[in-house]
């Protein structure tokens, strides 16, 4: 059964233009563009690597910028706007950033302030008619 399904669509292949011979082609052509892409990226890897050294850039930095200049200006400032308030929050490259990862309880403060936020959430919540609760 499996045999005549397979005869079946290689028929309706074949009726379409489909060959052995050309889908080998088509995959050999797919191979040799992977292989050329993959030449490209480690030509601009390279290329960032060069200019991190001559000039000093961050890697990461720099990459998106890359990105970011491929971007629509209303993408950009969409980002913008998100990565700005993101590291005004978390007081990003200032002596307040904190250790997201320290788990030693030495920020209890801020533990604190978001249980407590928490718990009044908690709190408006259940003041909440039972359709509202979905909101």
């Amino acid at each position: 059964m499996a045999k005549d399904l397979m005869d079946d669509e290689a028929e309706t292949a074949a009726a379409e233009g489909f060959t052995d011979e050309q889908f080998r082609e088509d995959v050999a052509n797919v191979v040799r563009a992977r292989e050329k892409a993959g030449k490209a990226n480690g030509d601009v890897g390279q290329t960032v690597k060069t200019l991190e050294e001559q000039r000093g850039y961050n890697r990461k930095a720099f990459n998106l910028i890359c990105v970011l200049a491929k971007q629509s200006s209303d993408g950009v400032a969409d980002f913008l706007r998100t990565f700005n308030a993101g590291v005004a929050a978390l007081a990003l490259g200032t002596e307040q950033q904190p250790d997201l990862l320290d788990e030693s309880g030495a920020d209890e403060e801020n533990e604190r302030k978001t249980k407590g936020k928490v718990a009044s959430l908690a709190k408006e919540r259940s003041k909440r008619k039972p359709a509202d609760a979905l909101n």
